[in-house]
């Protein structure tokens, strides 16, 4: 039997492998050792961001009534411009993630007066999508 201390995503975890050859353990049946927890040293957390966010372009700042994207997905379609009147309900754009089909909507009657997104353009959670006055 041998010991193991393995790390993932800063939490240690002490394992035992035992060795098992044709079917046959190599050691003796017996009652199975009482499993103490590892150390836990504090998770090491990175200030930088992800390589999909640096690699990205730095995303506009939305204002108060700004439409955010509610997951990170995919922009399939953008259904509307800019000054354009939107009703409560109507369906602004379409955003893919984990292979669905989200329909983002106006959650009340406005214009819009800016629009942050375009068609296959990445987002990621909370990233303003548009602005509706």
């Amino acid at each position: 039997m041998k010991q193991y201390r393995i790390t993932v995503n800063g939490v240690s975890y002490e394992v035992e492998v035992e060795e098992v050859v044709g079917g046959q353990s190599s050691r003796p049946a017996e009652q199975p050792a009482a499993r103490k927890p590892a150390a836990q040293p504090s998770p090491k957390r990175s200030e930088s961001k992800p390589v999909s966010e640096r690699a990205s372009a730095p995303q506009p700042h939305g204002g108060a009534n700004s439409i955010k994207a509610p997951m990170p997905g995919t922009i399939l379609k953008v259904m509307v411009e800019e000054n354009q009147s939107v009703k409560r309900g109507e369906v602004l754009c379409i955003l893919e993630a984990m292979k669905m089909e989200n329909e983002i909507v106006a959650p009340n009657d406005g214009v819009v007066s800016r629009v942050y997104i375009k068609e296959q353009q990445n987002v990621q959670l909370d990233a303003p999508l548009l602005d509706l006055e």
